[in-house]
């Protein structure tokens, strides 16, 4: 037998026992005095130690009135939300949105559903009465047992959750010498030369090539690519085909009247 089914069971002979000491109670006047102490004492005796098992199950009481507790809490957001559905929907109906037929049949529902959310609402603070008395706490004491537990469970796990991140940044940071800025080869050069050493001729040679890799492009001569396009031939261009300009010596096309650079007239003879 679990231990809720003990409770249980614990709790059904407890009103058994309170219902016998009622039932005695009405027959007070209709038997002998003695005789009614004796049964009223056999059954108080019987109902102190039931009453007394169901106290050494405290824990396990308390257990049940926390899981009373979060039942509570959600049929209560339950029962909000559908009473503010409801809300909404008289609303409506007020201002003539719905006629009363539907406005019937949209809350026949909602009503039997809050009816039965109120229903069971009732019976868990009967229950969770039940319970608090049975322990011999407030229910005041209790909620605030329960809420001192939750904050130390909160605040244990704080503390991990912070210790792991002081050892994940213990782990990441980087001594100074890993984060120095990397100086460039041709501070390294102006350095040497300023203190009177060489510079070596690896340093240089990195140096030298890296300002040849950043130079641009030279694109092509634009007269070269005209020529191109035009088809000349570098054939023909060294075995003399082009015409001296005679005011700046510049070499330009065979069928050219004018220089290409200075602009002069060329002659054909």
């Amino acid at each position: 037998m679990g231990m809720d089914e003990e409770i249980l069971n614990l709790k059904n002979q407890m009103a058994d026992l309170q219902q016998k000491l009622k039932l005695l109670e009405e027959r007070k006047g209709s038997v002998r005095e003695s005789v009614y102490n004796k049964v009223k004492s056999d059954y108080e005796e019987r109902l102190q130690e039931v009453e007394k098992q169901l106290k050494e199950k405290a824990s396990v009481i308390q257990e049940e009135i926390k899981k009373i507790d979060e039942e509570i809490r959600e049929i209560s957001l339950q029962k909000e939300s559908l009473e503010e559905q409801f809300e909404e929907i008289d609303l409506r109906h007020a201002i003539g949105e719905y006629t009363d037929e539907t406005y019937e049949s949209m809350t026949a529902e909602l009503k039997e559903r809050i009816k039965e959310l109120e229903d069971r609402l009732n019976q868990l603070n009967e229950d969770r009465k039940t319970f608090v008395e049975l322990i011999g706490e407030s229910p005041e004491s209790v909620e605030e047992a329960v809420e001192e537990q939750t904050e130390e469970a909160k605040s244990d796990e704080f503390e991990i959750t912070l210790e792991e991140v002081e050892k994940k940044e213990e782990e990441t940071v980087e001594t100074p010498e890993e984060i120095l800025p990397e100086v460039p080869e041709e501070e390294k050069i102006a350095e040497e030369i300023f203190t009177g050493e060489e510079p070596s001729a690896e340093t240089a040679e990195e140096v030298v090539t890296g300002e040849e890799s950043v130079q641009p492009e030279v694109e092509d001569d634009w007269l070269a690519g005209l020529e191109k396009e035009l088809g000349v031939s570098e054939e023909s261009t060294e075995e003399g085909l082009f015409i001296e300009c005679p005011k700046c010596g510049f070499k330009n096309k065979p069928d050219a009247w004018y220089c290409e650079n200075c602009g002069a007239e060329l002659s054909h003879e």
